[in-house]
């Protein structure tokens, strides 16, 4: 590179083919710089500069005064430039003054240095370059587009057409022509002039900005801003606020979610939507105005109109009371604030939903319509179709118009609604209703009070009532399907309702009517009628006083609710009718029907066919007398009309018949049925059947005691089952005919003696009595002797000391009364007994009575089973069971393996053979086994375990003990063991609780 300088004088230089500077000085110089990238710089004077070849600058960075050079036309004005001629140069650098460097050449390159420099810039691909500081600098342009360079402060297009001008970092100002320009300033606090055109400020390529027009104060991008003559303001692509101005604008948000808000009018502004995206404004300071693409577009502070018909534009009203038009496919997207004013939304399309804080809605369409409310207090006013209002919470007005009308609380909490005062809870609260044909309640637990007027009413879901208890006549609700039904009468006349699972009626006389479904009914006061058919099922419900009320039905088996009086059978076939504990009247049908009172004194009313009733649903025995019809228990004041059978409980009962055909079943339990107070003998025959007297035409069924008159009576029983008689005083013929049937005389007043295997009987009630095939005997509660037969008998002493005989066959012998004898209402005695009881052969069971004081057992022949209180027990030849079970028993066993269970204090002897004696006593009992064959054992279930065992050495025998109550000094429980150490001493081995075992040393 060479450094070529000059003279003062005129010269010629000329350099090399590498990058040079040359340096013309004072003087009229030619300089040219060949090839390589040259610095040329003249100096003062009328110079002549070449470039040559590469890209070469011509300075002026000396000049004593500012200069003008045109790089494209090759001339100079002004300081060192004056005069000069430049060829092939592509680059000036300017003085320290005011300069003005112009091209209109691609490729050129524009540096103004100190001072206010102004570039007119007219090609494409012209770079001008500043430097900070170097003053307040201009670019002119005719070019469509241009942005400014770094530092260059201003920008000023001079040609015709739009113009697009961007600025830069600086504080810049750009000016606009004639055309509709877009000015973009940029950073810094920028001035756009846009001048004749609809000219636009745009933001497009900064970040958010607050344009406020009102004020002239912005934020972002947009901050120190001006503007003149500028008809559009463009947002950027971010969230940008757009605040208007009394001015026409047009308002451009861009992209992002921009908001153009009209908070500072001093006027309500009306905003229509003529696009998805786009609008004009009237009023305040939206007169005039165009705006696109904002998102949100927010109202004054007074009174709004906003209209729209697509799109997804927010509207905000802010204060003042607002009206929103939101029709064709808008969506729904208003904003209001509490406090804003009585704000309404008027709609055409077909389902709206207010948004929070607007209070009235208003359907301007056709058609049907669903409007929904907020929490505010609103007014929804439906249209000329059939239209559904929803309140939501507050305390709404709901206005139907034309059509059949809706107000609903399907999204609501429960609700009451009482449409018969108008004071509702939950969120119907406060709501009134005009022009609304029909209610629907709430997905949860609806009340509703039905009023005078012919309403259509939706429980909708939940478990909801529909309630007549305020009307002032009674209602007829009928239900026309599972869960609709219609209503006649007071307030239900004309209503029809839908979706109730509880309906109560009035405190007059209601009907309810269903054949289906399971809606639960509700009479309250009046006496009611409930009509339940088909497959409805049985949900009434009454209260305690709240009149005479009836189900009547169809179905084959129904129950009386709690607190209804009267069921009717209206069908056909059997009908199972249950009533409760009221005093029911149970009315049957045509046929067989089965009836059961419960409690109460009801009236069971047959009809035709062969109709029960049934007390098998009591909860313990009675007595049925229809000759006095005097009962007890749950029959206690019952009567029957038509009535053919009579089933008792599945305890012991009593049945009394009268002079008519009487059909008693007796159910389970030991059944009596007594003739006690005939005044003439009777004569039945249970196998035949065949009866006389009272009980002529009557039919027993599971009845197992029959009680005759004071005179002579003949009893005959079946093959089948086993009876039982009480031929009471007379010469009475007894024949059971099979086996198991038995005599008794506990009502005999004086002891008897009966001998089953004679068939012979005398004393008190068995006086001149004749049996025959009896094998069970009850005595009386005097001293009886009774004598078994051959068979299997069953003897029971009663009260007295007895003397029972067992003879052959395995006997069942007791000394006091085991049957079950509570339909006798006899007295139980609690005298001593002192019984004797022989088993006679075979193997017997034997049980001394509940009194004994001193009773003797005799098990004889055979294995028995002896059971001793307080008496003595001999168990004779074989294997025998012999129990002690009060105090002072003894206990033989005699020959044979015996078994001893010692579950009190006594004594207990064992003979030859192995025996086992059992200790379950907590006091003493005392053994002796003198027998010297077989394996005897002793089981002491009252020592846990031998380390428990403690065994005292005495003269009169062994004594064993716990050694816990031996060291307490208990010594009335254990076990003593007469004679021990004298020979007694044949039990071989001990056992304790827990099944250890011991011998005892003799």
């Amino acid at each position: 590179m060479a450094v070529i300088n000059g003279t003062s004088g005129t010269d010629t230089l000329v350099g090399t083919t590498s990058a040079d500077q040359l340096y013309g000085l004072e003087g009229n110089d030619s300089l040219s710089g060949g090839d390589g990238n040259d610095w040329l710089e003249g100096g003062a004077g009328s110079d002549t500069l070449n470039g040559g070849t590469g890209t070469d600058t011509a300075s002026y960075a000396n000049s004593t005064a500012g200069v003008t050079v045109n790089l494209t036309t090759g001339t100079g004005l002004g300081g060192d430039a004056q005069g000069d001629t430049l060829t092939s140069m592509e680059a000036v650098v300017g003085s320290s003054f005011n300069d003005t460097l112009i091209s209109q050449t691609n490729g050129h390159s524009l540096q103004g240095g100190g001072g206010d420099d102004v570039y007119v810039v007219n090609g494409i691909g012209v770079t001008v370059y500043e430097a900070a500081g170097w003053g307040n600098d201009e670019v002119r342009t005719t070019l469509a587009d241009l942005t400014l360079a770094a530092n260059v402060e201003r920008l000023t297009f001079t040609g015709t057409g739009n113009f697009i001008g961007r600025g830069n970092a600086s504080d810049n100002i750009i000016t606009g022509g004639a055309g509709n320009d877009t000015l973009i300033g940029g950073a810094g606090a920028d001035q756009l002039i846009g001048g004749a055109g609809v000219d636009t400020a745009s933001y497009e390529d900064s970040g958010n900005v607050t344009l406020n027009l009102k004020t002239g104060v912005h934020t972002g991008a947009a901050l120190g801003d001006t503007f003149d003559g500028i008809e559009t303001f463009r947002g950027s692509a971010s969230l940008d606020t757009f605040y208007a101005s009394a001015a026409a604008d047009n308002l451009d948000g861009y992209s992002g979610n921009d908001t153009l808000t009209y908070s500072q009018s001093e006027q309500g502004v009306n905003i229509t939507m003529t696009s998805a995206t786009a609008g004009t404004g009237v009023g305040g300071d939206a007169q005039g105005d165009t705006f696109t693409s904002f998102e949100t577009i927010r109202g004054s502070n007074f009174g709004d109109v906003f209209t729209t018909t697509a799109g997804t534009t927010e509207f905000y009203g802010d204060g003042g009371n607002d009206v929103y038009v939101i029709n064709g496919t808008a969506s729904q997207f208003v904003r209001e604030f509490a406090g804003g004013g009585d704000d309404e939304v008027r709609t055409n399309q077909a389902n709206v939903t207010l948004a929070t804080e607007v209070e009235r809605l208003t359907f301007t369409g056709t058609g049907n319509f669903i409007g929904r409310g907020n929490a505010s207090d609103n007014i929804i006013t439906g249209g000329a179709g059939n239209d559904t209002l929803i309140g939501g919470a507050g305390a709404d007005q709901l206005i139907g118009g034309a059509g059949v009308d809706t107000a609903s609380y399907e999204d609501s909490g429960n609700v009451t609604l009482n449409l018969k005062t108008g004071v509702h809870t939950g969120a119907a609260l406060g709501d009134t209703f005009d022009g609304i044909e029909t209610f629907r309640g709430s997905a949860s637990l609806d009340t509703f009070y039905a009023s005078a007027a012919a309403d259509n009413l939706d429980g909708y879901s939940g478990n909801d009532t529909l309630t007549y208890s305020q009307s002032e006549q009674g209602v007829n609700i009928t239900m026309t399907s599972a869960t609709a039904g219609t209503g006649v009468g007071g307030d239900a006349q004309g209503d029809t309702f839908t979706s109730f699972e509880t309906i109560r009626g009035s405190n007059f006389g209601d009907v309810f009517t269903t054949t289906a479904g399971t809606t639960e009914f509700y009479g309250d006061g009046g006496n009611d009628v409930y009509v339940i058919n088909g497959t409805a099922s049985q949900f009434v419900r009454e209260f305690a006083g709240g009149g005479d009320d009836e189900v009547r039905t169809n179905q084959a088996n129904v129950t009386l609710a709690t607190e209804v009086e009267r069921l009717t059978f209206t069908g056909t076939g059997n009908f199972i009718g249950r009533g409760n504990a009221s005093d029911n009247i149970i009315t049957s049908g045509a046929g067989n029907d089965l009836l059961f009172g419960g409690a109460g004194a009801d009236q069971f009313i047959g009809g035709e066919g062969t109709d029960t009733v049934s007390y098998a649903d009591s909860t313990a025995g009675l007595t049925i007398n229809t000759q006095t019809g005097i009962h007890t228990g749950i029959a206690t004041g019952d009567t029957y009309s038509s009535i053919e059978a009579i089933t008792g409980s599945n305890f012991s009962d009593v049945f009394v018949g009268d002079a008519g055909a009487n059909i008693f079943n007796g159910g389970t339990g030991l059944d009596l049925l007594s003739f006690a107070n005939e005044s003439s003998g009777i004569t039945l025959d249970l196998s035949a059947p065949l009866v006389t007297g009272v009980a002529a035409g009557d039919s027993y069924t599971s009845i197992e005691i029959f009680q005759g008159t004071a005179q002579a009576d003949a009893f005959t029983g079946s093959t089948g089952a086993a009876e039982n008689f009480i031929g009471g005083a007379g010469a009475d013929t007894l024949n059971g005919l099979g086996r198991g049937d038995g005599a008794w005389y506990l009502t005999s007043s004086d002891a008897v003696q009966v001998d089953l295997l004679t068939g012979t009987a005398s004393g008190g009630d068995a006086q001149g009595d004749v049996l025959a095939n009896i094998d069970n005997l009850i005595g009386s509660q005097f001293n009886d002797t009774l004598t078994g037969n051959a068979y299997s008998n069953k003897l029971e002493g009663g009260a007295g000391s007895d003397l029972l005989y067992g003879g052959d066959g395995d006997d069942f012998i007791y000394g006091g009364t085991v049957t079950d004898i509570s339909t006798l209402a006899l007295t139980p005695s609690t005298g001593a007994q002192a019984d004797t009881l022989y088993g006679g052969n075979g193997n017997d069971t034997m049980q001394s009575s509940g009194n004994d004081v001193g009773s003797t057992l005799y098990g004889e022949a055979g294995s028995d089973t002896l059971t001793v209180s307080s008496g003595i027990a001999y168990g004779g030849d074989g294997n025998d069971i012999l129990t002690g079970a009060g105090y002072a028993y003894e206990l033989h066993g005699g020959a044979g393996f015996d078994i001893f269970n010692m579950n009190a204090s006594g004594d207990a002897y064992g003979g030859e053979g192995g025996d086992a004696y059992i200790v379950n006593s907590k006091s003493m009992v005392a053994i002796e086994d003198t027998g010297t064959t077989g394996v005897d054992t002793v089981r002491l279930n009252n020592i846990q375990s031998v380390n428990d065992v403690q065994v005292i050495k005495t003269d009169a025998g062994a004594y064993i003990f716990n050694a816990a109550d031996y060291q307490s000094g208990n010594l009335d429980s254990g076990v003593f063991l007469k004679d021990w150490y004298a020979g007694s001493n044949t039990i071989e081995t001990f056992f304790t609780n827990n099944g250890d075992s011991f011998t005892l040393p003799v």
